[in-house]
């Protein structure tokens, strides 16, 4: 039946689905990004590593599919994230992939990229899109056309406008701010978080136009299926010496695992410049 409902509303399960943000709340790691992409299984997708886009390498898993990315990273530290925004009315099966829009932003000045979100958005299917240079945080909601410059503090981005207090949002930003307050921190107590399958009480669910069903089911943080669920969680731990870490680590059908990778670089102070 959840297989049926998620064919039926496919514009609510579009690629990555959670992101939490921790901005300037830790000592040692002024940026912690997470993030789970959820989606089809057997959408073709190959796990991340270094690939060339445009004039510079992109750290990046590929859709082999619709021939972009959800998440990418540069060597200078700049990254990017694509969720989808749920509105299963104004989802298009003619609109093209979303996922050029992460190397667009991670190839091109923040102007530029402004400028072609602002003309061309409303070709695709409803999207946020957050950037940042590894300092300053910013995201853009296609169905407005709106840009915010987050503030310091620990935030969510859903299928959702920022900071919705979906369940998974809440749960997610709390157990983050937690680990926030610890002297250390480590990448599996931050993958923990990733992997949170509780499912929300029917009674916290929002109503996004798809069902009870099909909201329960994607409530949760970790969402295991058969044929739809989380496909890879992502940390990426920005830390004040210049020193960047990023883990990705995948799963197949009803959660289970299937490996990860680990990349470890620092920033140079001329890469920084060029952002």
């Amino acid at each position: 039946m959840i297989t049926v409902m998620i064919t039926a509303y496919r514009s609510g399960v579009s690629p990555m689905c959670v992101v939490f943000i921790a901005l300037q709340q830790h000592p040692e790691y002024p940026l912690v990004v997470l993030a789970n992409r959820d989606e089809f299984h057997q959408r073709p997708s190959a796990a991340m590593r270094w690939r060339k886009w445009g004039q510079q390498p992109i750290l990046a898993g590929l859709d082999e599919q619709g021939g972009g990315t959800w998440l990418g990273v540069t060597p200078a530290g700049r990254l990017a994230i694509l969720t989808n925004f749920r509105d299963p009315q104004a989802f298009r099966e003619d609109a093209p992939s979303r996922g050029h829009w992460v190397t667009t932003a991670l190839q091109q000045s923040e102007q530029q990229l402004q400028q072609q979100l602002q003309s061309s958005a409303d070709d695709y299917n409803p999207f946020n899109l957050l950037f940042s240079d590894g300092h300053r945080v910013t995201t853009f909601h296609s169905p407005e056309k709106h840009t915010q410059t987050l503030a310091k503090g620990v935030h969510a981005l859903s299928n959702a406008n920022l900071n919705t207090p979906w369940p998974k949002a809440v749960v997610g930003t709390t157990q983050l701010r937690q680990l926030m307050a610890q002297p250390q921190l480590t990448t599996e107590e931050l993958l923990a978080v990733l992997t949170n399958d509780v499912r929300a009480e029917l009674e916290q669910l929002p109503n996004t136009g798809v069902g009870q069903q099909l909201e329960h089911f994607l409530s949760p943080i970790f969402i295991r299926g058969e044929d739809y669920g989380t496909r890879c969680s992502t940390v990426i731990k920005f830390r004040r010496d210049g020193m960047l870490s990023v883990t990705e680590r995948r799963f197949a059908a009803l959660g289970k695992p299937l490996g990860e990778h680990h990349f470890r670089w620092k920033i140079r102070a001329t890469d920084a410049q060029r952002i």
